[in-house]
């Protein structure tokens, strides 16, 4: 098996998982009940499930104007992505 092809289907899963613990995040606060923590919002950011996460974010309006959480989500999110990015050229060096 190609494992390209693995990559890309565990990055869609891990994006449609994020997209899905922001929609859990929002229900919850709209209906009081136990909210998702933060930092696993920012893990999953950092996780390269940013995407799918922004995307639900915007369109259901959650966490978008709460900077407190946004400036560290950014940081994540960019942080995961150079590993990412590191990881591929160090591998296509050897």
């Amino acid at each position: 098996m190609d494992l390209r092809l693995v990559a890309v289907a565990v990055w869609l899963l891990l994006n449609g998982f994020g997209a899905a613990l922001v929609l859990h995040d929002k229900l919850a606060a709209q209906h009081g009940r136990r909210r998702v923590p933060e930092r696993t919002l920012h893990l999953f950011g950092f996780l390269l499930a940013w995407p799918g996460m922004v995307l639900a974010m915007r369109r259901m309006r959650h966490k978008t104007k709460k900077r407190a959480f946004q400036v560290p989500f950014a940081v994540a999110s960019a942080c995961g992505t150079a590993c990412a990015v590191l990881l591929w050229l160090l591998r296509a060096s050897l």
